[in-house]
């Protein structure tokens, strides 16, 4: 189904599933939609995550991109779930909106049949024009960076798409964060004048992705030695244990683990550059503008996931027999994806500060 560009949208209800990264990669698409539709109330809509993942809201509430954001229950018990259901049924069907878009890139884990139930929730709340992934392609074909492929859903509304690899990629700044300033200057004011203020992101929350900790300590150590380095760590709370032993351990930096989003993207601002695995955090340093220096399992065909821009470098175990797996937990034992030398990781790492000090 195709769209005249002059048919002006006044409501649009976008549906996705939104966790960190997810989230990052579809702020270009959101651009594009405001820039073409200035006058339309955007509705995001996601599935919130019972376990406390970071939501849609707190990535990109306040940035200008999105009016509202609406969450699917997934909590408590049956009959709580389908009447916060049927409420929120009846609110957006007031809202009459003139489309809806499932808004994700067409690549694994997503899947016909998830394709398939957000666009039922769309029709339940009264939406008859929908825009949608038609197919779901294999991992096994190089493809487009996540950012332009979540770009192309949105092909049939006939918008002047950027070319692959040229999408405007900068997350916009957050209305009324003075306090998060405030507290990231804070927090940024043990770093050594003058140092490389490098961002490091120690964890992942799957499995298949992680390079070993010890390997991190090796690199650290020696690149603290032998350039002017600050270490930032950035996760979650369960990333604080990981951080903390590298710092009794004698790596001197700052802790941002388990921070807000709003005080987590104010200082990834201060910082220099990124180092780490393919998390959230790493769509968090590229869409600030930070040359990323990241740690990629095979699980994923190249380029997919990468941190969109340029100036990046990537650290990718390649043609193996196994790639492509998306495996969440590597089946095998000595997880050979994750085999990158700690020398050729502070080679990378070096000539990253270099450029800048």
């Amino acid at each position: 189904m195709s769209f005249s560009p002059q048919k002006e949208l006044k409501q649009i209800l976008i549906i996705s599933n939104c966790r960190f990264g997810d989230s990052l990669v579809m702020m270009p698409a959101l651009q594009l939609l405001k820039a073409s539709f200035p006058q339309a109330f955007i509705c995001l809509l996601s599935e919130r995550d019972a376990h406390g993942a970071v939501s849609a809201d707190q990535i990109l509430g306040g940035r200008g991109l999105v009016d509202e954001f609406e969450a699917l229950p997934m909590t408590g018990g049956k009959l709580s779930r389908l009447f916060s259901r049927l409420r929120l049924i009846i609110k957006l069907r007031r809202r009459a909106f003139d489309i809806g878009i499932v808004l994700m890139p067409p690549y694994p884990p997503l899947t016909m049949a998830l394709v398939d139930r957000f666009k039922l929730y769309l029709r339940l709340f009264g939406v008859k024009r929908i825009i949608a992934p038609t197919e779901i392609f294999n991992f096994n074909e190089k493809r487009l960076n996540v950012v332009d492929a979540t770009l192309q859903v949105l092909a049939p509304l006939n918008l002047p798409l950027p070319s692959p690899n040229h999408a405007p990629y900068a997350l916009p700044p957050r209305q009324n964060s003075e306090t998060a300033e405030q507290e990231a200057e804070s927090l940024m004011a043990s770093a050594p004048q003058g140092a490389f203020r490098l961002a490091v992101a120690l964890g992942t929350n799957m499995p298949a992705k992680q390079w070993p900790l010890e390997n991190f300590v090796v690199v650290l150590k020696r690149l603290c030695a032998e350039t002017p380095v600050w270490p930032v760590f950035f996760g979650g709370a369960s990333d604080e244990n990981s951080a903390l032993r590298l710092m009794t351990d004698g790596i001197c930096g700052t802790l941002v683990t388990g921070r807000s989003l709003s005080v987590a993207a104010a200082v990834m601002a201060r910082c220099d550059g990124y180092f780490g695995h393919d998390t959230g955090v790493m769509h968090l340093a590229a869409s600030l503008g930070k040359p990323c220096v990241a740690l990629f399992s095979s699980r994923d065909p190249a380029g997919m996931w990468d941190p969109y821009g340029k100036g990046h470098t990537i650290l990718r175990i390649n043609d193996l027999p196994c790639a492509n797996c998306g495996a969440v937990i590597c089946p095998k034992p000595d997880h050979p994806c994750m085999k990158q030398s700690t020398d050729d990781v502070f080679s990378a790492l070096k000539t990253l500060v270099n450029t800048k000090t």
